[in-house]
């Protein structure tokens, strides 16, 4: 049997009428869809994380950040603030917090620009500041050790360790003092002196090494 095509016009215009509500539907749910999820504003997020500084609730922070890194995985801030979320949390993970630590120092080095808006500081003191923080993630692995009776040769690795950052986050940043006073402590924890250290500057500003 041969079917004859139905060119009549009620028919065309029952089908275009059909196709006109189906688009007008999904347009709809698209719309609706776009309203209930507004445009991702991470600039805006991780600034606001760099307002509240250190002593905020990073447990809650955390999955914020996690996302954030999610969509942006060479995103230098986000590793350092993920990093931090490790460290200052009420149970800190210290084997993440450095490894956030150390993937955003290398992020760092490899990178020609640098959010410095975001940042609130150039890269150099930043720099400066990531190294201080992996320095501190060593010394609260070097007094936890120390707390469950670790060998010393085990927690004398972690001093090197924590010295080598500090030396490096002076080269970055020779004038702060969060550093020098690192410096000192740790030149006393490891018996080293100026010769064996040139470049650590020892001079207190005051205050106490932050463990």
């Amino acid at each position: 049997m041969i079917r004859i095509a139905d060119n009549s016009p009620g028919l065309r215009g029952r089908v275009s009428i059909r196709y006109a509500l189906l688009f007008t539907s999904v347009a709809s749910v698209c719309t609706w869809m776009t309203g209930c999820s507004p445009p991702r504003d991470d600039g805006a997020m991780l600034a606001q994380i760099a307002a509240g500084g250190d002593y905020q609730d990073w447990d809650a922070l955390r999955p914020q950040v996690r996302d954030y890194l999610l969509h942006n995985p060479d995103d230098i801030l986000g590793h350092y603030y993920y990093g931090l979320s490790f460290l200052h949390g009420p149970t800190p993970q210290l084997t993440f917090a450095e490894g956030e630590f150390l993937t955003a120092l290398r992020l760092l080095e490899e990178s020609d620009d640098f959010p410095t808006e975001t940042a609130g500081t150039d890269r150099y003191t930043f720099s400066g500041l990531i190294h201080r923080k992996t320095a501190l993630a060593y010394m609260r692995g070097y007094r936890e050790a120390l707390q469950i009776g670790l060998p010393e040769s085990y927690r004398r690795e972690l001093l090197q360790k924590a010295n080598d950052q500090v030396e490096k986050g002076l080269e970055a940043s020779p004038t702060s003092i969060h550093l020098k006073e690192y410096a000192e402590f740790l030149r006393g924890a490891l018996g080293l002196d100026a010769r064996q250290a040139p470049k650590i500057i020892t001079e207190r500003q005051g205050g106490n090494v932050a463990i």
